[in-house]
């Protein structure tokens, strides 16, 4: 059996898990249907993702596939 530490994989970024709960709780799905919630937090969670992950490269990944989805849906 293979122990895997995911925590020693993860990108280090700067916010908190406080912070981070306030930047979700910001979204507001009033307007979005439905069918398009899911999708629509995903997309907020990438953003706030790649807005506060320390390494440029991970940063920029995340926001071009964030572009990228957004364009075929």
């Amino acid at each position: 059996m293979k122990i895997i530490n995911k925590q020693a994989e993860a990108i280090p970024a700067r916010i908190s898990l406080y912070e981070f709960g306030n930047a979700m709780s910001k979204l507001d799905l009033t307007t979005v249907p439905e069918h398009k919630k899911a999708a629509a937090v995903r997309d907020h969670l990438a953003t706030i993702m790649s807005e506060t992950i320390l390494s440029p490269t991970a940063a920029f990944d995340l926001a071009m596939s964030s572009q990228m989805r957004r364009k075929s849906h």
